[in-house]
């Protein structure tokens, strides 16, 4: 599937907390083209990261609106205002706290990040047994190495 035909089929789901964000950010009612617009934003920000940005992948429309000076770069401050050594600790303590399953997923995972693998994981299984928490344990890690 081509990215805005994914664009298009998701983009309700994707910017659904939008509309509450932007009205937190003193923007008030925004319409649903200001709405998707931002969500674009948001994603050519994390392309950013990797050092690609929406026109990498035609016909993605780029966002219109200049957002980071509306919202002066709030997102990024808040992305960015972690402590390296709490994440240490907090990855340190939750891995004391893995099974063996969590374990090996996680070893998994920070081995593709580790050596660039790009590798894609699909952690599946029944509610209660801990997706989420090796899940943000993952991210941490991944923070941390940065």
């Amino acid at each position: 599937m081509d990215p805005l035909a994914l664009w298009n089929e998701f983009k309700n789901v994707m910017c659904n907390d939008l509309h509450h964000r932007l009205i937190a950010m003193d923007h008030p009612n925004p319409t649903e083209e200001q709405i998707w617009d931002y969500g674009l934003y948001l994603l050519n920000e994390i392309l950013l990261k990797s050092d690609k940005n929406l026109s990498h992948f035609p016909p993605m429309p780029m966002p219109q609106l200049s957002w980071a000076a509306i919202v002066d770069n709030l997102l990024l401050q808040q992305e960015l205002a972690y402590d390296d050594a709490e994440l240490h600790l907090e990855v340190k303590n939750n891995k004391d706290q893995f099974n063996a399953q969590q374990r090996t997923a996680f070893d998994m995972v920070m081995e593709s990040v580790r050596d660039n693998q790009g590798k894609v994981f699909f952690l599946h299984s029944a509610g209660g047994c801990g997706k989420t928490f090796v899940c943000s344990t993952i991210t941490a890690a991944v923070q941390a190495v940065r």
